[in-house]
């Protein structure tokens, strides 16, 4: 089996950008939105948002964290891959019988 060592990784890099990217939108969002329903008492749904908004940027958390995890995985398995592909070539070689020792 072949794979291209580079595409996998760009594959895995931009798996680790998507939670990062949530993240970043997610405060842009966010903080404003915050700053805006501070000052406001008493109403059960500006709580519930708050709630809402605050749940939400755990779950973003995460989901950065996890992306971060799973692209570095990737990028992991292309380079180990490619290292076992040229191990076994070089293995595979020294045992020819047309060798030139």
């Amino acid at each position: 089996m072949q794979i291209d060592k580079q595409t996998v990784r760009g594959a895995g890099a931009r798996i680790r950008q998507v939670g990062d990217d949530a993240s970043s939108y997610l405060q842009q969002v966010a903080s404003p939105m915050r700053s805006r329903i501070q000052n406001t008492n008493g109403l059960m749904a500006i709580a519930t948002l708050q709630q809402v908004v605050d749940q939400l940027q755990r779950r973003t958390a995460d989901l950065a964290n996890d992306s971060r995890s799973t692209g570095d995985k990737v990028m992991i398995a292309a380079d180990s891959y490619t290292n076992t592909d040229a191990a076994r070539a070089r293995s595979f070689a020294s045992m020819s019988p047309n060798r030139s020792d």
